[in-house]
């Protein structure tokens, strides 16, 4: 199967207290995303 370029680039943002909220938000994320998506995290 060949990789192809996603279409949009999504980019989510959050400190500790929103680890919970951003793991059920990827959850949601259907499977076949047309988007590279990156999560940064702000832990301490």
């Amino acid at each position: 199967m060949a990789l192809k370029e996603p279409e949009f680039i999504i980019t989510i943002g959050a400190s500790a207290g929103g680890l919970n909220a951003t793991s059920e938000l990827v959850s949601k994320l259907p499977e076949n995303i047309n988007a590279a998506v990156f999560i940064v995290l702000h832990l301490s």
